[in-house]
């Protein structure tokens, strides 16, 4: 009896741990969870330390573009150096959303990340008047360049589901931003996140900032590196499986 409830606690347990191990219904959110994607990885970060660089990560759906995206600054923290100066932050777009409530959402969450990070918002009068601007819906390629100046810390904003937007100007004024961002050598990358087989599927007139643009296609997993995730998860839950099994469920994920 006591063995059967001993296997049953067993079981459970196993359990647990593999619900908090694997995240289907949700992105990656510990590097140490995330497989494979080296190469892109390496350019996603090769963008954010060159000021004037920026990223649009597109596929499709569920391949895993937003947990890249979202652990960019868990790799940076990992691997670079002045990992302090880093601020990061993620949206998530809205079909009705437009460039002036994308920015002024992304301007309180610039106010929310000094705070965690335990660092002073910027003061002065002029912070204070483009940042009122961009959070009153006034904001322009222009003035996003000065409030990133004027914030004087180096800033990743992953911009996700940026497929969901509509509105084809808000597309054609974050390729206006990406441009003057990137003429002026401003310390804040940006990275373009959503579902679509060609970058011009994302953003209109691209064609202008492809210098400054790291353009990243990110493909299905190969099955190597399903197996890969699988066995780790295994590892930590304490359950075993011949190499077969594993290499059967990786073909399975597809």
């Amino acid at each position: 009896m006591a063995d059967a409830i001993q296997k049953e606690a067993d079981l459970l347990r196993a359990r647990v741990l593999l619900s908090t191990e694997f995240s289907p219904s949700g992105p990656v959110k510990s590097k140490d969870l995330f497989s494979g994607r080296l190469n892109e990885i390496v350019t996603v970060l090769s963008a954010v330390s060159q000021p004037g660089q920026h990223v649009v990560l597109f596929g499709e759906r569920g391949v895993g573009k937003t947990s890249l995206a979202s652990l960019i600054h868990e790799f940076w923290v990992t691997y670079a150096k002045g990992a302090d100066k880093l601020l990061s932050l993620r949206y998530n777009c809205e079909p009705f959303d437009t460039f002036v409530s994308i920015w002024s959402n992304i301007s309180e969450m610039m106010v929310d990340s000094f705070e965690k990070a335990g660092i002073p918002v910027p003061n002065g009068s002029s912070w204070e008047e483009i940042f009122d601007d961009v959070r009153n819906n006034n904001a322009s390629p222009h003035t996003i360049r000065r409030l990133f100046d004027l914030a004087n810390r180096r800033f990743v904003i992953v911009v996700d589901e940026f497929d969901q937007i509509e509105d084809q100007e808000t597309t054609r004024l974050f390729a206006s931003t990406i441009k003057t961002l990137s003429d002026n050598l401003i310390h804040a990358t940006l990275i373009i996140v959503g579902v679509a087989d060609t970058v011009d599927e994302l953003i209109s007139d691209y064609k202008s900032i492809e210098r400054p643009l790291a353009q990243i296609l990110l493909p299905r997993m190969t099955t190597e590196e399903s197996a890969e995730i699988i066995n780790r998860a295994y590892g930590v839950t304490g359950l075993q499986a011949a190499q077969g099994v594993i290499d059967y469920m990786a073909r399975l994920a597809q």
